[in-house]
């Protein structure tokens, strides 16, 4: 959201800009330990209250708005739904450029994930995936990059092998929640629709001949040990 223009400022090569509580009437604004309703509430801002904010990053979405801004003074993550910011959002760097503190277990669904055990951060993610953007398959396998517990396939259509019929909006929404969490989920990068991210843009793939080979069947995400 936007209030009136102001000027932002630079702190070590941060960009920070203010922000007001706004919308949230007597109960206020709940700062959460992550991006997210279901992570840990660790303090209460008022209504009319300003505030320093320093990156944004993407979790679940607050009446339609799925941005969350860090306020370092809290040491947690407020629903942008509900912040009023003065002066250029676009300004504001993504969390994840900076290193983020490690995803914890939270309550929700438990992904069956489809193949060899995977490391915990990576369940974590499907988990995540499941709760926020309604993607609850997931697949991995021996041979995938880098290893087969550091790794996931998300399925955006009906099977394998068969083009989604959506024209590919829940897999863009899908891959963009994943690329938009790098830090946050310990991602290296991902791929789908013949791109690959690492987190500065999206890069074409060469033709691998097939529909899933070209990753226009699932999202691939890999994963930091």
């Amino acid at each position: 959201m936007r209030l009136r223009p102001s000027s932002s400022s630079t702190t070590a090569g941060v960009v920070e800009v203010k922000g007001r509580v706004s919308g949230t009437g007597a109960s206020g604004l709940r700062v959460r330990e992550k991006p997210t309703t279901a992570s840990t509430h660790i303090g209460t801002l008022e209504e009319g209250e300003i505030v320093t904010i320093t990156c944004q990053i993407e979790g679940e979405a607050i009446e339609g708005n799925a941005l969350w801004d860090y306020v370092d003074a809290e040491g947690g993550y407020v629903a942008d739904a509900f912040i009023e910011i003065a002066g250029d959002a676009k300004s504001l760097q993504r969390c994840g450029a900076t290193p983020a503190p490690e995803p914890v277990p939270t309550d929700g669904p438990v992904v069956d994930i489809e193949g060899p055990p995977v490391r915990p951060h990576v369940q974590h993610f499907a988990n995540e995936a499941c709760r926020l953007q309604q993607a609850c398959r997931a697949t991995t396998r021996e041979g995938h990059q880098p290893s087969a517990d550091l790794a996931l396939d998300l399925p955006t259509s009906e099977a394998y092998g068969k083009l989604p019929t959506d024209n590919h909006a829940f897999g863009d929404r899908l891959a963009e929640f994943a690329v938009s969490n790098l830090a946050l989920y310990r991602i290296e990068y991902v791929i789908y629709r013949q791109r690959i991210n690492f987190g500065d843009g999206w890069e074409p793939m060469e033709d691998r001949g097939s529909i899933t080979e070209n990753h226009l069947d699932h999202v691939h995400v890999s994963f930091l040990p």
